[in-house]
């Protein structure tokens, strides 16, 4: 079993600086406006709703499929296994599949891209995705969020070359304020112990630094593009409202909050009888304190918050233990193979039609990342066009 705390903190540290560019939002994309589709191999950084990639011909060399290999629990994700689980034995961190986690993936003009770099990036979504889903549906999700953060990365070392050719000065105190943040997630907020912290997994402060410029580059010049180019107006919201609202129709959601005790917690039954009889009460704010002070699951310093999912979507387990309850129930220790679940639910969306006015904001950004998408597709392309990229799996 692996035991994925080793580096959940560390994974945390790696996604401020690997997948939450400053443009993308933390909204409800489950009803925004799609449009039309381009195609192409650009993925949007993080979570813009990037359509889906095909790949183009010319200097690209891209197996058919970009198939990953093996598809492991990923680090900081609790190892799963039993009749619902099909993606595979769970395997050790050096390994994935028959790679090794260093094996190179991909590169870009010379620069390597290894499995390491991006299991660093999207570790904490595989963690989400593991504790939330069902069997094949885990191993696809995450073969799809491997493939899509591959391009990503792809991209993102294409648009520092891009900088190189003219660069700029990239203000220190934007980088300061990375390694600030970062110190909040991985450490007691101090810089030393973020250092100490970082060294511990053979990371240099230096290294941290280059990372947080290299995130910065691409904000900075992806920011440049789209404040030139993004516009949307009252009209075109209703507009598109007008034209697509039956698109709004959403299915019944639950978003939970998770405090987990992995199997191989020492003192497991006392520690699961004592929380227990903490949360008789039902109160939130114990809920949150235990689960930061207990809990092994993704965002436990957020009180275990694990989003918005479809309740039909929901793992069986969870749905046995809070199905017909309230927001703010807080559930009895749900016993799976890999350990305890206590769950919190935070809110419920029942579901249908929504009016305009409870959407307008939401089709704004959606329309407004529909021109972002466009933007960067054709800036991507054009840069890959003058590139040498080649990919290294099937």
């Amino acid at each position: 079993m692996i035991e994925f705390r080793i580096k959940r903190k560390l994974l945390t540290a790696m996604l401020l600086l690997g997948s939450l560019p400053l443009w993308a939002g933390d909204g409800d994309a489950e009803n925004a406006p799609k449009g039309d589709a381009p195609n192409g191999d650009a993925a949007m950084p993080a979570m813009l709703n990037a359509p889906g990639m095909k790949l183009n011909s010319g200097s690209v060399e891209h197996p058919q499929g970009l198939t990953m290999p093996g598809i492991p629990l990923g680090n900081g994700a609790p190892p799963r296994s039993g009749k619902d689980n099909k993606s595979g034995p769970v395997q050790h961190l050096s390994t994935v599949g028959n790679f090794r986690i260093d094996s190179i993936l991909a590169s870009v003009n010379g620069q390597p891209v290894s499995l390491l770099d991006v299991v660093d990036e999207c570790g904490k979504e595989e963690a989400r995705i593991v504790m939330l889903y069902n069997g094949d549906t885990v191993k696809e999700s995450i073969r799809n969020l491997r493939k899509k953060t591959l391009d990503e990365i792809v991209n993102r070392k294409l648009i520092v070359e891009d900088y190189q050719r003219d660069p700029f000065d990239i203000p220190r105190q934007n980088i300061e304020n990375f390694l600030d943040e970062m110190s909040l997630n991985v450490s007691d907020g101090t810089r030393n112990s973020l250092k100490k912290k970082i060294e511990e997994n053979g990371i240099t402060l230096d290294d941290l630094e280059e990372r947080a410029k290299e995130r910065l580059i691409v904000d900075f010049m992806l920011g440049n593009l789209f404040f030139k180019g993004v516009s949307v107006t009252p009209q075109e919201v209703f507009e598109y409202y007008r034209l697509h609202g039956a698109n709004f129709s959403a299915p019944p959601r639950i978003r939970l909050e998770v405090l987990f005790l992995p199997a191989n917690r020492e003192n497991l039954p006392a520690l699961v009888k004592d929380i227990q009889n903490d949360l008789k009460t039902q109160n939130a704010k114990i809920f949150n304190s235990l689960v930061a002070l207990h809990s092994a699951a993704p965002n436990a310093k957020n009180g275990g918050d694990l989003g918005w999912i479809e309740t039909d979507k929901l793992r069986t387990e969870f749905v046995q233990a809070v199905d017909k309850h309230p927001a703010g129930f807080i559930s009895s220790p749900v016993n799976t193979e890999e350990g305890v679940y206590f769950l919190r639910v935070r809110e419920l969306d029942k579901g249908g039609v929504k009016p305009f006015d409870a959407v307008r904001n939401d089709i704004t950004d959606a329309l407004q990342r529909n021109q972002r998408e466009k933007i960067y597709k054709d800036y991507v392309d054009k840069l890959r066009k003058n590139a040498l990229i080649r990919y290294f799996v099937e």
